[in-house]
């Protein structure tokens, strides 16, 4: 049986079995470790609730989903009227590369694996690997500037 790697997590190549119960596992396998990936920022970052990033209220309002990142949830706080999202005042906003990525490079990184070897795994660019783990290791929440 061949191992392969999806978003993280290893698991045994679906195309070895027959029909719809392969791709049915490998869809709901790729769609659960997003989400995974999704409800630990927000656990991370919000251990006590969610707070508006800029007028810190908890009086914040689930706002649906994002269209392209459907685990990825938008808010509007009740307070300033701001949106924002899971991802919104982090190093992983505003970037092209989705959060598995940046999290399977933070799994390198623990790995002690070279830039080289991570834009080689993960399939991006050796720049972009540089930058990701140059932000990852400058701390995950952008600190405001006194």
């Amino acid at each position: 049986m061949r191992m392969m790697y999806t978003d993280g997590i290893p698991f045994h190549d679906p195309s070895q079995e027959s029909g719809r119960a392969g791709q049915h596992q490998e869809s709901h396998r790729r769609g659960t470790v997003l989400s995974v990936s999704y409800q630990t920022v927000r656990e991370l970052r919000w251990p006590d609730g969610v707070v508006c990033p800029s007028c810190e209220s908890k009086e914040v309002m689930k706002r649906g989903f994002d269209d392209t990142q459907p685990a990825r949830q938008r808010y509007e706080c009740h307070n300033c009227d701001k949106r924002f999202d899971d991802l919104t005042d982090t190093i992983f906003a505003g970037h092209h590369q989705p959060l598995k990525v940046w999290v399977l490079c933070l799994y390198f990184m623990g790995l002690n694996v070279s830039n080289e070897q991570i834009a080689h795994e993960l399939s991006i660019n050796e720049s972009d690997a540089y930058q990701m783990t140059t932000a990852l290791r400058g701390g995950i929440i952008k600190k405001s500037q006194p």
